[in-house]
């Protein structure tokens, strides 16, 4: 097999540059939900076979809490990133898979001494041995990873990257496609050409009127007007419904009781930070980063401004741009030295410079609360707005048929019939597919549902995007 990787057959060439892919498509059978993973049930149902290697339900919801965790994207937008995070696991297996058919592997030991040599882990081995293991635990943790996880993660990466190295060592460029590349990238032409005005001919083509009409005849399909409609709509809005609704204080007092251990809250810290990254640094380093933090340090004490510092000086990348804030914090988040410190301080009291497993941090801690469970007032408007919503999504397809139903007996009364609901009525003069409708933009279904009806007849009740009928 790998004497094909050195081959100069183009028809080997073109079989390389196709073969990961080639092993994806022929290597896995998918069973992937349509809307991205279950929630439904409790089960760890399998996602993809790869080989005799399977991805499940939580292997993936495991990987998206990292993700989600590392504030890579924004909440909402998890389930979007759910098939592409399953085809990035599946492409992961094959490549692994491949390599392993080819008889490619990466021993446990090898794995040990890459994880040694990473800038990221080096400053926790000494002579070849891990020497804060807890440390390792910690930083993976972070993570969502277990030690067992992120090593065989690590070691796919690895065969991942030998599998590469095979494809790039097996690619000929020749002289000659250099050549080929060079000249189409910058080789050019001078060019003469004479240019005809369309409007200087336009005037000495005069048709006869048997003409224009032949031509008509000919090309009637070129000439067609779309067919519109001039209607009135009937628009339910989750906002507007949920205005009528009105939730007295002692239903959702009873709500409040009967739910309260919802509405507990742990003991947690606001706190920002500098930190001056030292993995990976040698000793010289280390030395001239403590003197800069211990300047820093010095700085704030004086007066200066800590989100200005922070902005300039902070090396983590997931807090500096916002003035090294990390917002709120509870126990276990962080790594124990610094948990320990900014639960010791004060609001607005800044700590010494500390170390931990990443460098050196100076804190401040901007609020803290004490384990509680918030008050009823504290969480009337939330209570309040759940239980709202749920009524509103209710009642909605109530109204709706209601309204059909009235629009249906007297069609020509869709403002009468929206306003004893206060629901909103639109007229729409003329539109066609394709066309956007006010206040709701344009609306395929809408639109199809409209032109296959009669004059004065009524559509079924169509869900649009928003929440809205």
């Amino acid at each position: 097999m790998f004497t094909l990787f050195r081959s100069q057959a183009k028809a080997v060439r073109y079989l390389l540059g196709a073969l990961l892919v080639v092993v994806a498509l022929s290597m896995i059978t998918y069973l992937i939900p349509g809307s991205g993973m279950s929630s439904g049930s409790s089960e760890d149902t399998t996602v993809a076979t790869v080989g005799d290697s399977t991805i499940t339900t939580h292997d993936v919801q495991s990987q998206m809490e990292r993700i989600m965790q590392g504030g890579r994207i924004p909440a909402e937008m998890a389930q979007v990133y759910v098939p592409q995070v399953i085809e990035q696991m599946i492409s992961d297996q094959a490549v692994a898979y491949e390599a392993k058919r080819l008889g490619l592997s990466i021993s446990d030991a090898q794995v040990a001494e890459a994880i040694k040599a990473s800038p990221q882990f080096a400053p926790l081995f000494q002579n070849g041995q891990l020497v804060n293991k807890q440390a390792y635990e910690n930083f993976l943790a972070q993570q969502n990873l277990t030690i067992g996880e992120f090593e065989d993660n690590f070691k796919k990466q690895m065969l991942q990257t030998e599998m590469l190295n095979i494809a790039l060592n097996g690619i000929i460029v020749t002289p000659t496609d250099v050549e080929a590349a060079f000249k189409k990238k910058n080789e050019k032409l001078k060019v003469e050409y004479v240019a005809f005005s369309p409007d200087k001919f336009k005037a000495q083509i005069k048709p006869s009127p048997d003409e224009l009409k032949a031509y008509f005849n000919a090309n009637r399909g070129s000439f067609t007007i779309p067919a519109k409609r001039g209607f009135d709509m009937i628009l339910l809005d989750e906002a507007k419904v949920g205005e009528s609704i009105d939730i007295p204080d002692a239903v959702l007092r009873q709500n409040y009781d009967a739910n309260q251990d919802k509405y507990r809250t742990p003991e947690r810290v606001m706190v920002r930070h500098i930190l001056l990254m030292t993995t990976g640094k040698s000793k010289a380093e280390v030395e001239k980063l403590h003197a800069k933090a211990e300047d820093l340090l010095k700085q704030l004490k004086g007066g200066a401004d800590f989100a200005t510092l922070a902005k300039n000086n902070s090396e983590d990348p997931g807090s500096a741009a916002k003035g090294g804030d990390l917002g709120w914090v509870v126990r276990g988040q962080t790594v124990k030295n610094f948990e320990n410190t900014a639960f010791s301080l004060k609001p607005k009291e800044l700590s010494n410079v500390i170390t931990t497993e990443y460098g050196f941090h100076i804190l401040q801690v901007m609020d803290k609360q004490p384990a509680h469970v918030q008050t009823f007032d504290e969480v009337k408007g939330q209570i309040a707005m759940e239980m709202k919503r749920q009524q509103v999504l209710d009642k909605m397809p109530q109204l709706a048929d209601e309204a059909r139903a009235a629009l249906v007996k007297a069609p020509a009364q869709a403002e009468q019939v929206a306003k004893k609901d206060n629901l909103t009525c639109v007229h729409v003069d003329k539109a066609g597919a394709g066309d956007p409708l006010p206040q709701i933009g344009s609306s395929p279904e809408l639109m199809n549902a409209l032109l296959s009806l009669k004059q004065g007849e009524v559509t079924q009740v169509v869900q649009l995007a928003g929440n809205r009928l």
